[in-house]
């Protein structure tokens, strides 16, 4: 006799639909706040994004070189150097002028002559303006930037170039050899002759101390030839210099 065996299946449930454009009060502020985050963050961005490229722009231009202008002003003088900035001028007591009139902000360098890095000049007093293609920029380590028209190079009374085009070749052969000579120089200062200084100063000290305590004759002999001494050894160390600086 066969055995029937029953099925019973579970009772089917109906699906339930998900409306993704509603929900509880909770979900929907949920997702609000998730999109303000997210442009927030967008905006945080953008804005460092901006600074970043401000802080470029204004900070980038100031190892860029300017162009070397020259102006002839209506005294009759010429004026090399670039061009900082440009201002309107402030209007005096009884000035009324109909256009305002603006100034330049110069930087003209060569502070060993003139002994100021920036003049303002009127533009009012500027009769042309041109760019010099012979005009020159040196960096220098004293005196700030020098500007002017290469006209020859010299070692004493010797010419060795001259000329603008010439001048300037000669001029970067000569640099590499004239930096190793200053790099030798500032060593001899921060050691040989920075341990010079440092005895005479002890001894000079030491002078005092016996001067105080009514210095003997015999000490006295002592002290002055270590005195001639250390003030020799300077002197052979400034001869070595000399010797270095015969190179060009």
């Amino acid at each position: 006799m066969a055995s029937s065996e029953a099925i019973v299946r579970p009772e089917a449930r109906p699906r339930r639909r998900f409306d993704a454009g509603r929900g509880t009060r909770t979900d929907r502020l949920g997702r609000a706040f998730t999109w303000l985050c997210g442009g927030a963050l967008a905006i945080n961005l953008l804005l460092t994004l901006a600074l970043i490229a401000l802080v470029a722009v204004n900070g980038l231009a100031y190892f860029w070189p300017k162009q070397i202008v020259l102006l002839n002003l209506a005294d009759g003088t010429q004026m090399l150097g670039e061009i900082h900035d440009r201002e309107p001028i402030p209007p005096g007591e009884g000035d009324h002028a109909a256009e305002p009139r603006h100034r330049l902000r110069m930087k003209v360098g060569n502070r060993d002559l003139s002994g100021a890095d920036f003049v303002w000049v009127d533009e009012s007093a500027i009769v042309s303006r041109s760019l010099s293609p012979e005009a020159t920029v040196l960096e220098r380590l004293e005196w700030g930037n020098f500007y002017g028209t290469p006209v020859e190079l010299r070692r004493g009374d010797e010419v060795l170039a001259s000329g603008p085009q010439e001048t300037i070749r000669a001029l970067d052969r000569m640099l590499p050899a004239k930096a190793e000579e200053r790099e030798e120089i500032r060593d001899l200062e921060r050691g040989a002759i920075g341990n010079v200084n440092y005895e005479l100063e002890e001894l000079r000290l030491e002078e005092r101390r016996l001067e105080l305590r009514h210095l003997d004759a015999p000490d006295a002999e002592i002290l002055v030839a270590a005195h001639q001494l250390f003030h020799g050894e300077p002197r052979v160390l400034e001869r070595h210099r000399s010797h270095g600086d015969e190179a060009p």
